[in-house]
């Protein structure tokens, strides 16, 4: 047997390394593509369903606040209306006419 010479050729060496590297990073780039073409429009619908949640909140924030405020407002309508039929009461008590008598009176009649 012949006595043989190992020559190390550090080009080819490098050459192969950054090939098998760049074909390690295209596999995962092909797998994270495929990965988001399959979950990507899941996540785009679980975003716009958030939107909308979100938006039929606010809508009903907003409509229970204005429901608050009708409220508020009719309660204060009601109470100052139920002061004012008072003190008309009041008055006609202070004045002598008595409304009950003279609606049986109307109902008589009748």
């Amino acid at each position: 047997m012949k006595h043989q010479q190992v020559v190390v050729d550090y080009t080819v060496m490098i050459k192969s390394c950054l090939t098998c590297l760049m074909l390690a990073f295209s596999g995962y780039v092909l797998i994270r593509l495929v990965c988001t073409i399959f979950a990507l429009p899941k996540w785009i619908q679980k975003q716009q369903e958030l939107e909308d949640m979100k938006m039929r909140n606010e809508a009903m924030t907003l409509k229970t606040k204005k429901f608050v405020q009708f409220l508020s407002s009719e309660k204060g309508y009601q109470a100052d209306h139920d002061e004012e039929n008072k003190s008309k009461q009041i008055d006609d008590d202070a004045n002598g006419n008595d409304e009950s008598g003279s609606n049986e009176e109307e109902k008589k009649d009748k």
